[in-house]
């Protein structure tokens, strides 16, 4: 894996959990879906499940 890869994939990371948390102070949790938080990251939801298994694993990390 080249160096530029590696950013690219923590840069995807980096803004789905960020979309998560913006998320947050717009709806309650119950209203977040994976879709919107890809959307707001303006990222697959393919993408969201190559990082997280569900919205609650992202929801536990902090940037």
């Amino acid at each position: 894996m080249t160096i530029t890869h590696q950013k690219t994939i923590e840069q995807s990371r980096a803004w789905l959990i960020q979309a998560f948390f913006d998320q947050l102070t717009l709806h309650t949790y119950d209203a977040i879906t994976v879709s919107s938080i890809a959307e707001q990251a303006q990222l697959s939801r393919r993408t969201f499940y190559r990082h997280f298994k569900t919205k609650d694993c992202c929801g536990k990390l902090k940037l």
